[in-house]
């Protein structure tokens, strides 16, 4: 057997604490996963692996054998990287995902001039407002937005959008305009269910000072577009990014409200696993995304 590919199956095996997902990972049978593990343990005449029927862990031995291990390839893929570098031309299939709205609208064009210009790349992504675990599901890289909490993944800056706290004219005829944040609370506040405090919006005012308000309402989902279709309709009050809201703003069907209440910005990263290494893939679509939205704008507010 290729001993690298037995390497990386060991590690992905030690990593995702399971043969099956080893297997999905790497394009496998589970029962090939279980061959190359065998082979590795009878040729270095050591136990590396704990087996349950609930999990995998790696035995001490295992444990230094999978740094090792971790060490070495990624060494080889930088060295692999690094000629692919000089030839300035990248090649393979990057796996990656990003949010569903955030995709659609600001990705996909960014992606289609990507591939004019890497005729060898494909891309292969997924859109999916949820969190994916990069390992788990075999990706490349993601795009996230907001806070990051996974200090395990390296992420690299691209872009910043605004919330906006806005409603239809016709709601806010029947209902009033609030005058302030914490006048929030009285009104139908559609949220946005993967927000990490979907029932708090929390303003900053751009000094270093911020104020929160909890707020409710009749709606709550998980996709930016849904929402602001229930606000265009009279629902309630949003707060989406600018990304979403934009087009509705400028055409009337949307206003903004306390416009200078909130200078609240939400960062836009692209997102990848190792902090010691990134393929020249990655990296090189990174630097495009980023060189993309820097020559539009410092925000994506302008586009639709």
């Amino acid at each position: 057997m290729d001993k690298f590919l037995t390497m990386t199956v060991f590690c992905r095996v030690v990593e995702l604490q399971s043969f099956s997902r080893a297997a999905k990972v790497s394009g496998i049978s589970a029962a090939m996963v279980s061959k190359h593990v065998a082979n590795l343990e009878h040729s270095l005449k050591a136990r590396l692996l704990h087996r349950t029927t609930r999990q995998v862990t790696p035995t001490s031995i295992g444990m230094l054998y999978y740094e090792r291990c971790k060490a070495i390839l990624l060494e080889l893929e930088e060295a692999e990287s690094s000629i692919s570098d000089l030839t300035e031309r990248v090649s393979g299939v990057l796996k990656i995902s990003a949010p569903m709205d955030f995709g659609r609208l600001f990705l996909m064009p960014v992606i289609s001039e990507f591939l004019a210009e890497h005729p060898d790349v494909g891309i292969d992504i997924t859109f999916d407002d949820r969190y994916l675990n990069l390992i788990d599901e075999g990706l490349d890289m993601t795009v996230r937005i907001g806070q990051l909490h996974d200090s395990s993944l390296v992420a690299k800056k691209l872009a910043a959008s605004r919330l906006i706290v806005c409603a239809a004219p016709h709601y806010l005829s029947q209902h009033g305009v609030p005058q302030s944040i914490q006048a929030l609370s009285g009104h139908n506040c559609l949220s946005y269910s993967y927000s990490q405090k979907k029932n708090e919006w929390v303003f900053n005012n751009g000094k270093g000072k911020s104020e929160s308000v909890l707020v409710s309402g009749s709606l709550t989902a998980n996709n930016g577009i849904a929402l602001k279709r229930a606000a265009i309709d009279g629902l309630g009050v949003i707060f989406q990014p600018d990304f979403i809201v934009t087009d509705a703003l400028l055409n009337g069907e949307l206003v903004e409200i306390l416009p200078g209440s909130s200078q609240e910005f939400m960062s836009i990263y692209g997102v990848y696993p190792h902090r010691r290494f990134i393929s020249s893939k990655v990296r090189r679509f990174l630097e495009f995304i980023q060189h993309y939205f820097e020559q539009s704008s410092s925000s994506l507010s302008t586009s639709s």
